[in-house]
């Protein structure tokens, strides 16, 4: 991709990652509200990066953004879950009181989020190909795919592997 630096990685990054540390030394609203900033410079980012390796015409700008919009929108709620699932993990990772019982529900939930994930994908691509040519849905796609993969590979280095 022509696009993606290391401040958008950066950023990107710790939008997800800082949410970790700013939750365990602030109070829930102070690290909600960072939390969300963190977000919002992040999407600002993704956006950059979409921009830059998406060539658009006019029309297809105006047919993009709605779904795009929707898009992140359901995405966000996806992502939220995901937080959910760190956050539980990390606390009790931190207490050291993981057992059996516990690891397999968060790993369920896990599994059952990255079904969710694809699910909203194959259903917004069938939206985003009717409306722009496919080839330039499947090219959004292959972008969003791509930061996706870079914010897994962020949080699975941050994220310390379970202890027996």
């Amino acid at each position: 991709m022509k696009y993606i630096h290391s401040i958008f990685i950066a950023g990107l990054l710790s939008a997800f990652l800082a949410s970790g540390s700013i939750a365990q030394t602030m109070n829930e609203d102070v690290a909600m509200a960072q939390i969300e900033l963190a977000r919002a410079i992040a999407q600002e980012q993704t956006l950059a990066v979409i921009e830059a390796n998406l060539p658009l015409t006019a029309e297809e700008r105006e047919a993009f953004g709605p779904l795009y919009q929707e898009y992140a929108a359901e995405k966000r709620v996806l992502n939220d879950r995901l937080l959910e699932i760190i956050v539980q993990y990390s606390e009790m990772f931190n207490t050291g009181e993981i057992d059996d019982r516990t690891a397999d529900r968060l790993m369920s939930d896990y599994f059952k989020l990255r079904k969710d994930k694809v699910s909203l994908k194959q259903k917004q691509f069938r939206k985003f190909k009717r409306a722009l040519p496919t080839a330039k849905a499947v090219q959004f796609f292959q972008i969003d795919n791509r930061i996706d993969t870079l914010v897994d590979v962020g949080l699975a280095s941050q994220i310390p592997l379970i202890l027996e």
